[in-house]
């Protein structure tokens, strides 16, 4: 897995000074599984400037208390939006706050739909990544103003 990668920081670091590119202009999303088990990349490239993400988050306690250890921005999950009469609606709506409330950002991957993409909104999501039918400039637009503000940095 690339995340445990013992020359990934190299390898970024290297890259960053080939190209020019600031740290914190860089976004790397790092498995969960690799923090979960020990590695440091994650808060090495924190270290550097690197704004970092965990890919792969359920929510168990051990990865909830991965975000009071490591610098973090965001968490990146894939579910399924809850059926609007499951108790997982409400659930995951507090696993939401929770994650906020490390002051850490919350991301849906795997979202096919607008309507998917709609609840995640509704539940406090701060983005979704999917594949979304193709959007006129207006709907966009409609969309960005729809969504809540972002979190503090």
């Amino acid at each position: 897995m690339q995340s445990r990668n013992e020359d990934l920081v190299a390898d970024v670091k290297r890259a960053l000074d080939e190209t020019g590119l600031p740290p914190e202009r860089l976004r790397i999303a790092l498995d969960i599984s690799s923090v979960l088990a020990g590695d440091d990349n994650a808060v090495v490239l924190h270290d550097s400037g690197i704004v970092t993400a965990l890919d792969g988050f359920h929510g168990g306690h051990d990865e909830l208390s991965v975000l009071t250890e490591v610098p973090v921005r965001a968490v990146i999950t894939r579910a399924p939006a809850p059926r609007p009469d499951s108790p997982l609606r409400q659930a995951m709506r507090d696993l939401i706050a929770t994650v906020h409330s490390f002051g850490v950002r919350f991301g849906v991957d795997e979202v096919h739909t607008l309507e998917e993409a709609e609840h995640w909104r509704s539940a406090g999501a701060d983005g979704v990544i999917g594949l979304l039918p193709a959007l006129t400039a207006a709907e966009v637009t409609e969309l960005l103003a729809a969504w809540p503000g972002t979190l503090p940095r």
